[in-house]
């Protein structure tokens, strides 16, 4: 369900007619709104939603950025080129999306409307007031924005304009990297006892594991590739990994990369990614102090200099302004001006080493 206004019912509340969503109802999205949540345009459920080609225009100036911003700008272009070409290369007109349909609104800014009020219509934003004006003469509509300042001149020009805040279910989707499974006892014993076992054996599987919508006449289980899993049988418990179509025992003891000892299971986890040459990117979220950054280095100081797997470490950190203090205006010398980026860096190295300060560990990073 997807909250865009506490007064009021969420859009999945509008009612549906026949498995469609009924005309009336529309909903006007602004850039803003696919910068932050690009999956919206999937879990609004039964409603109309109308794009203004100026929105348009503003993702494709957007979707070269490197950051989160970009990303979010080139999924949500995709996924409306998606729908484009399933339904005959045209958005002029509405085409069915999910159970709700999706329209690029080219004509119907209302420019005497937005003149009248002293909005300037050659504005992107201006044009997107003026898209929600001309969608009100078709029926009742809704203008999502999170941009207050959009917010309260479409309100002022008598829009009903709220605030998107992503479903639930679609903060949800980032998988966490492990679950727990409840089991027979006999599952946990064959796991210790083999050392595997197959993962359409697990009987969890019936209870939400296995897509409902078979592909090819075969359930696809949704635990992923390198996925951990905590099988649990009461007061037995075992952490297993999945390789392929099994799941695989984790060692009895935890791995000690740089005489670093794992403190919690997501650490272990961890561990066990980073040091497997197989697997060639780990991301690992989370939050402040649960141990990343040491656990990173650490892995890679194992791998280069102990086991001479690799060559070297390279550490690339995003250089964030804080304020309006950019690296250029910062005193000093380079690696001065990269010191507050780098600090977390050589506290891990300080750490796990025989380096008595970070200037030690500059010389090393």
């Amino acid at each position: 369900m997807t909250d865009l206004d506490r007064r009021s019912t969420s859009l999945d509340d509008i009612p549906a007619q026949g498995g469609r969503p009924p005309a009336e109802h529309r909903v006007v999205l602004d850039t803003s709104v696919l910068v932050a949540d690009p999956t919206c345009l999937t879990t609004l459920g039964a409603v109309d939603i109308v794009i203004p080609l100026t929105v348009i225009e503003e993702l494709d100036g957007l979707k070269t950025r490197p950051d989160e911003v970009g990303r979010s700008a080139r999924v949500a272009l995709r996924t409306i080129e998606e729908v484009r070409l399933r339904h005959g290369g045209s958005l002029a007109d509405a085409v069915p999306m999910g159970d709700g349909s999706l329209q690029i609104e080219v004509n119907g800014i209302q420019r005497h409307l937005l003149i009248e009020h002293g909005l300037d219509p050659e504005k992107p934003d201006n044009r997107i007031i003026g898209a929600a004006l001309g969608q009100r003469g078709i029926g009742p509509t809704v203008m999502v924005s999170n941009d207050a300042a959009l917010r309260i001149k479409a309100a002022h020009l008598g829009v009903d304009a709220r605030e998107h805040r992503p479903s639930r279910v679609a903060r949800e989707i980032q998988p966490m990297g492990w679950r727990v499974i409840d089991v027979e006892h006999t599952t946990v014993d064959d796991l210790y006892g083999d050392g595997s076992v197959d993962v359409s054996e697990i009987t969890a599987l019936a209870e939400g594991l296995v897509d409902p919508t078979p592909v090819g006449g075969t359930e696809e289980p949704r635990l992923r590739e390198n996925e951990f899993v905590v099988l649990r049988a009461g007061s037995q418990s075992a952490l297993a990994r999945r390789r392929g179509d099994e799941l695989h025992l984790l060692p009895p003891a935890a791995p000690e990369p740089w005489g670093l000892h794992p403190r919690s299971k997501e650490q272990r986890f961890a561990l066990e990614l980073l040091l497997d040459p197989e697997v060639s990117v780990v991301a690992l979220d989370g939050r402040a102090g649960t141990g990343k950054t040491i656990l990173a280095i650490a892995a890679a100081l194992e791998q280069v200099i102990e086991e001479q797997r690799y060559e070297r470490v390279a550490v690339y950190r995003p250089l964030v302004p804080v304020g309006r203090a950019d690296v250029g205006f910062l005193p000093g010398g380079l690696d001065e001006k990269l010191d507050p980026w780098m600090s977390a860096i050589h506290d891990a190295v300080v750490a796990l080493t025989d380096r008595r300060s970070s200037s030690d560990a500059r010389r090393m990073v």
